[in-house]
């Protein structure tokens, strides 16, 4: 019994322990799981405010980095105020609250789906924009999840597209050509830089070769987002002949990029971004940095990407729709506007165009007082030799230049004084943009060149001078030119399961390298080119010079493999490749002349082109 007494005496004394040590437990559980439920709504709150600012510099985009919320002095902008950001599309719910930042909000109760976070507690952020300067930006956006808030910073830079000889928003293959090509000016591209100037020039190539092309890069800055390849092309071919060379500007530091021509193949041993000295300091001399003393640099060597606008920038009731001082629809009349159709071959259908007479406009008064001219559908512009003043093209579909084009002497008397009287001029669609001589017929039904014609020679195109000063059979184009397909836009070159249209294999009578044979019936030979030129006629003895930059948004919205969906918002892929480049050589001199037009630049002081198209850069990112 004693024992009994002894053992009841310990259990009664060890409840409370047990009852203490439960209680313990309990407890460290509870809150062991609000500590956890607070790091992942704390998680959360980060995410939610990261998502508000990606939506701003989107919106940002979309409004070609014109817009904000705040002026550089921090005040909020008005409703009315021309400079305010606005969600056109009102695709993310934003309101501006009294502060003027734009805010979004969910509350329980609210639809589910709705939900950022699907953390059952209120979600909210709200974001402001400011530009300290033209150049410069910050993107304010506070953040919340139930009682936990979060603050990101994102500071950035603005740049004009037309400060670049040459623009690619993907990877950049303008580089690749057969025949010999010098650029001078900067050139950046967020994907890869293909610098391989040796390509089959289609089914002439037969008839003219080149073996060993040359291409001459004179330029202060060559930057790619990704890499900057020479041992092979976009399409894996790999490198066979030509000549790279770069040239700093500034310091007159030259050096090849050395090839097959060089005795230099495959990848590591030909001179790119995957040779083991390019990316060594300067202090190497074989390094990227020694050979052009810091003008030629890929993602490795620091490069970053630079966002362009988006395809919505464009449309009906986008940056461009809102902000034109002329537009042109579907209802547009004008003594200077007609409608036209012809067929284009490569797209293989019948378009019809608003074609707006250039000269008759300057002269009507109907020129566009802010130098923004828009269009919802497909333009053709002709007898553009001579502009009134500085003009933007902004088109939501197809551009087509008939003629020359902002010629630098339209006039004799402008040639005589040796003047030149071109004005800063840009064209700029997320579709394709069509350079047609003067010469070009306005068939409504297919008619294309047969085998035979080509090989005779006829059906050549032309284009006669304008005067007696002006040279015969030069097309000349003067301007910004920026369009939105994608890099290869013939739909025989893209190997996708959905593509019943796909070629696999290269090559036709006897050429073996960038063509694809589409079709060959009734004595017409239809082929594809990897990357077509948007012309549409035989060029060979037309020569193609001028001045400007090139830009490639990479924006477009491309139709079904079938074409089916095609619209004037919707881009055809092309069906096969309708032109003939120009000969290597017409009359002694080059087929095909480009170089950089300083005076397009925003730099230095001087006035930018109209309304020209903007790029974003993320500089710096931090927490508050």
């Amino acid at each position: 019994m004693k024992n009994r007494g002894t053992i009841l005496a310990l259990t009664l004394m060890f409840v409370p322990l047990a009852l203490i040590l439960a209680i313990t437990v309990a407890h460290s559980i509870t809150f062991g799981s609000g500590y956890a439920l607070q790091s992942q709504q704390r998680a959360k709150a980060f995410y939610l405010a990261e998502s508000g600012i990606n939506i701003a510099y989107r919106l940002m985009q979309a409004d070609n980095f014109s817009s904000d919320t705040h002026g550089s002095d921090g005040a909020a902008r008005d409703d009315a105020d021309p400079k305010l950001l606005i969600d056109t599309g009102d695709s993310f719910g934003l309101e501006r609250d009294s502060e003027g930042w734009y805010v979004w909000e969910w509350e329980p109760g609210d639809p589910w789906e709705d939900s950022y976070t699907f953390s059952g507690v209120t979600e909210r952020f709200r974001f402001q924009i400011v530009r300290p300067s033209a150049g410069t930006f910050e993107i304010t956006c506070q953040a919340r999840v139930g009682r936990l808030n979060e603050t990101h910073v994102l500071e950035g830079e603005i740049s004009s597209m037309q400060d670049l000889v040459m623009y690619d928003n993907g990877d950049l293959a303008d580089f690749t050509g057969s025949y010999n090509q010098s650029f001078s000016g900067d050139i950046h591209a967020n994907g890869d830089v293909y610098l391989r100037p040796f390509e089959t020039p289609g089914l002439l190539g037969a008839f003219e070769t080149t073996t060993n092309p040359t291409l001459v890069l004179t330029t202060n800055s060559l930057t790619s987002g990704g890499k900057i390849i020479r041992h092979v092309d976009p399409w894996g071919h790999a490198d066979d002949g030509g000549t790279v060379e770069i040239v700093n500007t500034s310091t007159g530091d030259s050096a090849l990029l050395e090839g097959y021509e060089q005795g230099f193949v495959g990848p590591g041993n030909a001179y790119d971004s995957l040779h083991s000295d390019w990316g060594e300091a300067e202090t190497n001399p074989n390094s990227a940095h020694s050979r052009w003393k810091g003008a030629v640099a890929d993602r490795s060597m620091g490069a970053q990407t630079k966002s362009t606008v988006l395809r919505e920038t464009f449309l009906p009731g986008g940056y461009y729709s809102r902000h034109a001082g002329l537009t042109i629809d579907s209802s547009t009349t004008a003594p200077w506007v007609e409608e036209v159709e012809f067929y284009n071959e490569s797209e293989e259908r019948l378009v019809k165009v608003k074609e707006i007479d250039v000269a008759a406009l300057g002269a009507s008064g109907a020129w566009p007082d802010n130098g923004l001219l828009y269009s919802e559908g497909p333009i053709r512009l002709v007898n553009a030799a001579e502009f009134a003043s500085d003009l933007t093209v902004a088109s939501a579909s197809t551009v087509y230049l008939k003629g020359d084009f902002n010629k630098k002497f339209p006039t004799e008397a402008s040639a005589q004084a040796g003047v030149p009287v071109h004005k800063k001029v840009s064209v700029a669609t997320p579709d394709r943009i069509y350079s047609l001589t003067s010469s070009f017929e306005d068939k409504t039904v297919s008619d294309p060149t047969s085998l035979l014609e080509l090989i005779a020679g006829d059906g050549k195109a032309s284009d006669p001078p304008l005067h007696a000063l002006d040279e015969n059979n030069v097309l000349e184009m003067n301007g910004a030119f920026v369009d939105g397909v994608p890099t290869t836009d013939a739909r025989s070159w893209i190997d996708h399961p959905d593509n019943p249209h796909y070629v696999p294999v290269n090559g036709v009578l006897g050429i073996e390298r960038k063509v694809k044979q589409v079709s060959f019936q009734g004595g017409v030979l239809k082929i594809a080119y990897a990357q077509s030129s948007s012309y549409l006629e035989n060029l060979q003895t037309v020569r193609i010079v001028g001045t400007g930059s090139f830009g490639h948004m990479r924006n477009a919205k491309m139709a079904d493999f079938e074409n089916d969906e095609a619209s004037e918002t919707v881009t055809p892929w092309l069906e096969h490749t309708y032109y003939v480049p120009p000969r290597q050589n017409v009359d002694g001199k080059p087929g095909m002349e480009f170089e950089y037009d300083p005076h397009l630049a925003s730099v230095n002081g001087m006035s930018e082109v109209p309304h020209n198209l903007k790029l974003g850069r993320r500089v710096r990112w931090y927490r508050k």
